[in-house]
């Protein structure tokens, strides 16, 4: 169990999931301590979609300068 599987199961950014908990340990304690079942296998079309890393690479709120955006 990673939080990028956690987040394509939940259909939230991974972000969401290191947010609440932020380390591994954290996330599998949380799990343990609910009873939570072990996650099924990811379907091929979800695990597909993940392999590509997230769908936006800027922290920077849409609409907003990224220091990319800066230059040098």
């Amino acid at each position: 169990m990673t939080h990028q599987t956690v987040a394509t199961r939940a259909d939230v950014g991974r972000a969401t999931v290191n947010r609440h908990w932020p380390s591994l340990l954290d996330l599998r304690l949380a799990a343990l301590e609910t009873g939570t079942p072990p996650l099924p296998p990811v379907p091929e079309e979800l695990r597909a979609a993940s392999d590509h890393g997230p769908a936006r690479t800027s922290a920077a709120p849409p609409g907003t300068s990224s220091s990319a955006d800066l230059g040098p």
